[in-house]
């Protein structure tokens, strides 16, 4: 973990009894963070995406919820068909917020990284 609020996060997971390594990668040792993003999504680790996506482009609403889901997914031990549609949901705001505050060029980037 990097910074305060990634900190934050760690301990608020914890506290709840999640295992925030399955969840977090530090986005911030990637020299390119769309890299690390993609990672995420390749290792099947979407809500691990959304949630450093949505934290790249400073979306509180959207981390919060994200956080929620995962903590939803641990205690479930998996992801209901209802929080997939509900994490798709919160990804497909993502993308909606990205393209409102990304440069053109950034926002394709970001979206190829998911």
């Amino acid at each position: 973990m990097g910074n305060r609020k990634d900190m934050i996060i760690e301990t608020m997971l914890q506290n709840a009894g999640v295992d925030p390594s399955g969840f977090i990668d530090d986005v911030s040792e990637e020299k390119d963070p769309f890299a690390a993003i993609w990672k995420m999504s390749r290792r099947n680790n979407n809500a691990g995406a959304i949630l450093a996506g949505a934290k790249m482009i400073g979306a509180d609403k959207i981390i919060n919820c994200i956080e929620l889901v995962m903590k939803i997914r641990s205690a479930e031990g998996g992801m209901p068909t209802d929080l997939v549609k509900y994490r798709d949901k919160l990804k497909r705001e993502l993308m909606g917020l990205a393209k409102k505050k990304l440069l053109k060029d950034s926002y394709s980037d970001f979206v190829d990284a998911f």
